[in-house]
């Protein structure tokens, strides 16, 4: 059974204790405060009134609470607003409700969360931060994550200040920064991101660039040179043309393509091999290396190296040339 302290819900209240396990806790209510029989505080407010409480480095907001001080656990409702005072840059969470642990420093949000910390920015349905080592695991349909031009979205997004990486799972759709040649699209399983070192692993990857679709099972990427690594049954494709092989690089500023492990080409009625293959988008050049190979229909070219110009459509072998050409009857 409640009893009930004070009510001034037309005038607003303040009201200041002394917190069970230390500290002051400071509340404004405008709807009033009510106190429970096992000393857990009752705090409401009034419609564009919430109720304000301070305690430590945190402030709270919300359209109720409820303050354990034996536990020193808040639970708040409605429009929830929690800010970390002393954070540098902001900290904030806002979310429809939040179970908040003075204790450890952590809070289990729930409904349209949203946090705010520096230039990082995490939305998702459900949200547990532990604000002392700063850290947020979120879940959502999906759950989304902002930072400097990056935007992810996946079923569960984890962010860790301290080491400043971001790990993505389920049905991972990164947005790349903004570059010369476009936007970028990748599509993972699973993606890390260091944004310390301005590095990323991915697996069962998909990238969307242009007219460009390349995949790989596996990916490495280096913000500073803008270089893609990819391994394991690599493949891309820009409209008839597709080559593929166990490791490929991109750099998409150069418009370069490097395969090799054996590499494999198609260009229409055009096929090679090679155990190098070195692709220049925008010069339309393509030079095979080491054990080349090339063949349209009976004709077959081979060679150490054979560059084919697919713009011109002219061929040059070298290294051992040799050709099998297929003669019409005359």
């Amino acid at each position: 059974m409640r009893r009930t302290l004070l009510s001034l819900a037309a005038i607003g209240l303040v009201f200041t204790m002394g917190a069970a396990s230390g500290g002051i806790l400071q509340l404004e209510a405008p709807g009033g405060i009510e106190y429970e029989r096992d000393g857990a505080i009752v705090a409401s407010g009034l419609p564009g009134k919430p109720v304000v409480a301070v305690l430590d480095e945190y402030e709270i907001r919300g359209d109720s609470l409820r303050y354990d001080g034996r536990r020193r656990v808040a639970a708040i409702t409605g429009d929830v607003l929690l800010r970390h005072r002393r954070a540098e840059g902001a900290r904030v969470i806002e979310a429809g409700a939040m179970v908040f642990s003075l204790a450890d420093e952590i809070a289990q949000a729930e409904g349209g969360v949203r946090v705010e910390e520096g230039d990082f920015v995490l939305e998702a349905q459900t949200v547990k931060a532990d604000l002392k080592e700063g850290s947020y695991a979120a879940t959502g349909r999906p759950a989304r994550a902002r930072s400097a031009g990056n935007l992810f979205a996946a079923g569960a997004i984890r962010y860790d200040r301290a080491s400043n990486r971001l790990t993505a799972e389920n049905n991972v759709v990164w947005e790349m920064a903004d570059s010369e040649e476009g936007k970028r699209v990748l599509t993972a399983s699973r993606c890390e991101y260091d944004r310390n070192q301005g590095t990323a692993e991915a697996v069962k990857v998909e990238i969307a660039a242009g007219e460009f679709l390349i995949r790989g099972e596996r990916l490495l990427y280096q913000e500073a040179a803008d270089r893609f690594t990819l391994m394991e049954e690599t493949c891309v494709r820009q409209g008839e043309r597709e080559l593929a092989a166990p490791l490929l690089s991109w750099e998409p500023a150069r418009g370069l393509f490097i395969a090799s492990g054996g590499a494999s080409f198609r260009d229409g009625s055009y096929s090679g091999t090679a155990e190098e293959l070195r692709y220049e988008a925008g010069l339309e050049r393509v030079m095979l290396l080491g054990g080349a190979r090339l063949a349209r229909g009976r004709d077959v070219l081979t060679g150490a190296e054979i560059l084919y110009n697919l713009k011109e459509g002219s061929l040059r072998v070298s290294g051992g040339a040799k050709a099998s050409i297929a003669l019409e009857e005359g």
